[in-house]
């Protein structure tokens, strides 16, 4: 399974939390610059912890 990273952006003034599917941190990077918005962070989730047990 592709882990999941939540990509913690600023939408309109307000943080917004989007999830993301990414092979690595570097792909997660990739992708969120085909977002519209302010990027804050990468996080790797807390729900890969459940896919790799």
């Amino acid at each position: 399974m592709t882990p999941n990273y939540d990509l913690i952006l600023r939408r309109d003034g307000e943080i917004k939390i989007k999830q993301i599917l990414a092979i690595n941190i570097n792909d997660a990077i990739v992708k969120r610059k085909l977002e519209r918005s302010d990027l804050k962070g990468i996080v790797f989730t807390d729900q890969n912890v459940e896919s790799f047990m």
